[in-house]
């Protein structure tokens, strides 16, 4: 058993199970594939020239976590 996580399943995994797992593994693969070049996974628009990669792959983290408060240190005053 998983003390921390105790709904955490560790076997008899049912065929939705399986196919859930497949699928979010392929779609992490294709983000990944997009970004390595230069697309945004979110937009499939190419990343422009001022943006890297790993900011494009940052905003689109970003854009998932909306509502959270930002983590920054306020700009001095």
């Amino acid at each position: 058993m998983n003390y921390l996580s105790p709904d955490l399943k560790c076997s008899n995994f049912t065929d939705d199970d399986d196919e859930l797992t497949i699928n979010l593994h392929v779609e992490q693969h294709i983000k990944r594939k997009l970004m390595s070049q230069g697309i945004d996974p979110q937009t499939h628009q190419p990343v422009s020239a001022g943006t890297s990669v790993a900011a494009a792959s940052e905003l689109t983290t970003t854009a998932s976590t909306v509502g959270f408060p930002s983590l920054q240190a306020p700009a001095p005053a």
